[in-house]
């Protein structure tokens, strides 16, 4: 009996194995067909020959600030009158370095990065981040996700009968974005983003294009501990965005090639809520429209055989206003340099 169970066991796991092999082999010939297409021009697009796997190590150094200031108002239970509270704080970090692994299979990437501060101990607790993206000549799309843990700055916060300024030391602000971007090329017979960023297409003559993009960014900004009784406030925002731009890559030689980009985005829907020393909170205060945001890109990069290095800069620009209650100014930037192979 115990021979017959521990045959029928080995025959299970050998039909489930089958199959698993079949439904990944279908998997494969799918994105296959789809990567392997050629709907562009191939005197001006190329892709990679004989590979389908890309892995990229990147260093990173970024920068952010964050400054908000604004109105708010609350009921005072003990005058019975609704009394005005004003705050302003100014957020910034120091320069962090990063380092950031990702890994592509036929277009399809997915990368993890964290913070080298506390390797270099700087800080105890690490920035981090886990993104998922895919790069196409017409459409592309990336979800991501971003850890901060690295701010310092100042909290200013008064009324009528008191003033109060708090210095935020380092690793006291915590920050948790999420961003859901899209674009369209228009140009994409001939223009090709991903051949500046994912690197699953090779640029071979110079072209731009136009660029239609769209945009989800959320993010919770808390500064204490609520549940250690040390919270001095808590802000949490989002915005919805769609853009216009440009983007040119100029193929220097068969090997080298500089990409750079605009991208402005009107925000046509966002709402932000604060709530501060367990006294005064906004709740659902609706961003004013039109308000802006500016994503600028550019790349180098050297393509040698089925290696690749270069360089990236990115700077978000960003000003949200809604009234006299709130006004937000973010200004963020990163310089990366990588090295990547495809296998």
């Amino acid at each position: 009996m115990k021979k017959l169970l521990l045959v029928l066991i080995a025959l299970i796991c050998c039909f489930q194995a089958t199959a698993q092999r079949k439904f990944l082999k279908k998997v494969d010939d799918y994105l296959s067909k789809g990567y392997y297409k050629v709907n562009y021009d191939t005197a001006y697009i190329g892709r990679p020959v004989g590979t389908k796997w890309t892995a990229m190590v990147k260093p990173i150094f970024s920068y952010s600030q964050l400054d908000f200031s604004g109105i708010m108002i609350y009921h005072d239970d003990d005058t019975g009158e609704d009394e005005y509270v004003n705050f302003k704080s100014k957020l910034d970090s120091d320069i962090n370095p990063k380092l950031s692994f990702s890994i592509s299979y036929l277009g399809l990437s997915a990368g993890t990065g964290f913070s080298l501060n506390k390797v270099t101990g700087q800080g105890k607790k690490t920035d981090a981040d886990f993104s998922l993206s895919s790069y196409g000549n017409s459409f592309g799309i990336e979800f991501a996700i971003n850890y901060y843990k690295s701010f310092t700055g100042n909290y200013d916060y008064w009324d009528d009968s008191i003033h109060l300024r708090l210095i935020i030391p380092r690793e006291f602000v915590s920050q948790i974005t999420l961003d859901l971007d899209f674009y369209y090329a228009f140009n994409n017979k001939r223009f090709s983003y991903p051949a500046a960023f994912s690197q699953s297409y090779i640029q071979k003559k110079s072209a731009g294009s136009l660029l239609i993009g769209g945009s989800l960014h959320a993010n919770e900004i808390l500064a204490g501990d609520s549940t250690a009784g040390t919270e001095i406030f808590c802000l949490e925002n989002y915005s919805l965005g769609i853009g216009v731009g440009y983007a040119y890559n100029l193929v220097i030689n068969k090997h080298m090639l500089f990409h750079l980009s605009l991208l402005p985005y009107v925000v046509f829907d966002g709402g932000t809520s604060l709530r501060h020393l367990g006294k005064g909170e906004l709740k659902g205060v609706k961003t004013d429209f039109p308000e802006m945001y500016v994503i600028l890109r550019n790349a180098f990069i050297y393509n040698y055989k089925g290696w690749f290095f270069g360089t990236n800069l990115q700077l978000n620009q960003s000003y949200f206003k809604s009234g006299d209650a709130i006004k937000m100014t973010s200004t963020q930037w990163l310089a990366s340099c990588f090295v990547g192979f495809r296998f």
